[in-house]
């Protein structure tokens, strides 16, 4: 009769390993399933910094002329 991992009780390597496994298992269930799915969502929405100069033009115009009177009057009231 063949033992495996016949010094693994002495040496404590069988029993890490499984431990190991099960905690892995456990995440991915329950709310912190739901919590690492938050954070997976999150790191897919993040802030880029883009040179302005690789930006195409709109082909939709402004509503507002950034030179208009109005225009002026809006920034200075908000201002």
């Amino acid at each position: 009769m063949a033992r495996k991992d016949v010094f693994g009780s002495v040496m404590g390597a069988g029993a890490g390993a499984a431990e190991v496994r099960d905690v892995a298992n456990y995440a991915v269930r329950g709310a912190s399933r739901s919590i690492m799915q938050s954070f997976e969502e999150l790191s897919k929405s993040s802030v880029v910094d883009l040179d302005p100069g690789l930006v195409d033009s709109s082909f939709v115009s402004d509503r507002i002329d950034d030179d208009d009177d109005e225009f002026l009057e809006l920034l200075a009231a908000i201002r």
